[in-house]
């Protein structure tokens, strides 16, 4: 805030003093600014990107277009909106420890799905996804898939 030397003015000490005075005054507006900043890291969270690494390099998704990923071998398949398909060269396991805090969940060992895409369930087993997308919910994983519907 400020600064002395020696040897030590009056004048300056009380203009030190009185400079603390006023910005511990100001105390609520820096708890309002860390609050703005708070909020503000927090929205930028919300939309988080995955890379997504296949044979031709690297593409970006915004977790938000995120259906779906499906298990193929040892690649992944991502299913997002637009009709869009993206293949990654590594593994669903992979993407379901960086995706399992983001309101994905995985309903059978070859699915893993957006819980912001679900739009019902039908008596064939499935979970219906948005742009008429499927995936096979198997029983293992059931009662997970039905803790995190009733917590919504």
């Amino acid at each position: 805030m400020d600064y002395l030397l020696k040897p030590v003015k009056i004048d300056e000490l009380k203009n030190a003093v009185e400079k603390v005075r006023s910005v511990s005054q100001q105390v609520p507006d820096y708890i309002n600014l860390t609050a703005l900043l708070n909020n503000i890291r927090a929205c930028s969270k919300v939309l988080p990107s995955l890379v997504i690494h296949n044979l031709k390099g690297f593409e970006v998704l915004k977790l938000p277009e995120i259906i779906m990923c499906q298990a193929d071998g040892y690649c992944t398949n991502f299913y997002l909106t637009g009709n869009r398909k993206v293949v990654s060269s590594k593994n669903l396991k992979y993407f379901n420890e960086l995706l399992e805090d983001h309101n994905f969940i995985q309903i059978h060992h070859s699915y893993m799905i957006s819980l912001d895409h679900v739009t019902g369930y039908n008596k064939q087993v499935e979970i219906l996804l948005s742009e008429e997308q499927k995936a096979y919910l198997d029983d293992s994983y059931r009662n997970d898939v039905i803790k995190r519907f009733a917590r919504k």
